[in-house]
């Protein structure tokens, strides 16, 4: 869940962020890609909120949250990459549903296959033929804060 009704981003469709992002001590790492879609956005109630799927190509410290941050969406609750104190006590405080150190970023589901299409047997030969497909529930604290958008049934349904 993401800070901003998302319309510059769904007008964008899916679409691939690319660029350098720090990790925990600082160090600039190159060549972080992470695919990002908005499914849904609203002006509120309760805020200007959007539900983004993110599909990261490469795998860095804080890479979706960096990356999201400089799309002027950040995630609910960040306070490392893009600070907005007044907003993020909203939810925090007012609201009354996220706790302090928590933001609103959540593996939902990920896949690994076996196979990525070149024949070749790669560093995931230890699965089974066809993949695997892990799927996590929404935590409840989100799933309560999820159901005071205007979207709440639709990306419910959606995460299953």
């Amino acid at each position: 869940l993401c800070r901003g009704n998302g319309e510059s981003l769904q007008k964008r469709g899916v679409f691939v962020a690319e660029g350098d992002v720090k990790d925990s001590r600082g160090r600039v790492k190159t060549g972080a890609i992470t695919e990002i879609e908005c499914l849904y956005g609203t002006d509120g109630p309760p805020r200007r909120c959007c539900l983004v799927r993110c599909r990261p190509k490469t795998g860095y410290y804080h890479q979706i949250r960096q990356h999201l941050g400089r799309e002027n969406h950040p995630i609910v609750g960040e306070n490392r990459h893009r600070k907005d104190i007044k907003e993020n006590k909203y939810w925090r405080i007012e609201l009354g549903l996220l706790p302090q150190s928590r933001i609103c970023l959540h593996c939902h589901r990920v896949t690994l296959r076996r196979d990525d299409g070149d024949g070749q047997v790669d560093e995931f030969q230890y699965l089974p033929t066809d993949g695997l497909d892990i799927r996590c529930p929404l935590p409840e604290d989100m799933r309560r804060l999820l159901e005071l958008t205007r979207f709440a049934d639709e990306a419910l349904d959606l995460m299953g």
